[in-house]
């Protein structure tokens, strides 16, 4: 009997929140929580690339409806959210994150500031991710199940 292998989240351009020419830089914290998340989908033994998609989905609306909530000033930014599927070696890989050149500026900083959207603020995704983790699990398993049907 032939095992699936179940998808990883990867962060986009190496680092989560930015396009290349940041992508050297280091989120803190980002790596413990993306390996967290990866970590529990492996335990799952099937999966399918459309839980993986459904769960950024997720993750990304939160971003916009929980504090703290993803800046704006010119909503580059926001608009700015990108999302990558894609399969290599049997096994299913989803990039996601925001592609502005300021994305990881933006979320790393954590001096005094005034954001001009209220409730917004920095790492914004990162708790997103981190708070969400049961209903991540949760949506991809679902996938999964009826991926087997």
């Amino acid at each position: 009997m032939a095992r699936s292998r179940m998808g990883h989240i990867r962060r986009l351009s190496g680092a989560g929140l930015m396009s290349s020419t940041a992508a050297s830089r280091k989120i803190r914290g980002m790596d413990k929580v993306v390996a967290n998340l990866n970590r529990e989908i492996g335990k799952m033994r099937k999966g399918s690339i459309i839980g993986l998609a459904s769960a950024v989905e997720y993750i990304h609306a939160d971003t916009e409806k929980t504090p703290p909530l993803t800046p704006v000033d010119t909503g580059n930014l926001r608009s700015s959210w990108s999302t990558r599927l894609f399969r290599r070696a049997k096994r299913s890989f989803i990039m996601f994150g925001y592609t502005a050149n300021y994305a990881l500026y933006v979320h790393e900083f954590l001096g005094p500031v005034k954001w001009s959207r209220p409730h917004s603020g920095a790492k914004w995704l990162q708790y997103a991710i981190y708070r969400n983790l049961p209903v991540i699990k949760h949506i991809i398993r679902r996938s999964a199940r009826i991926g087997r049907k």
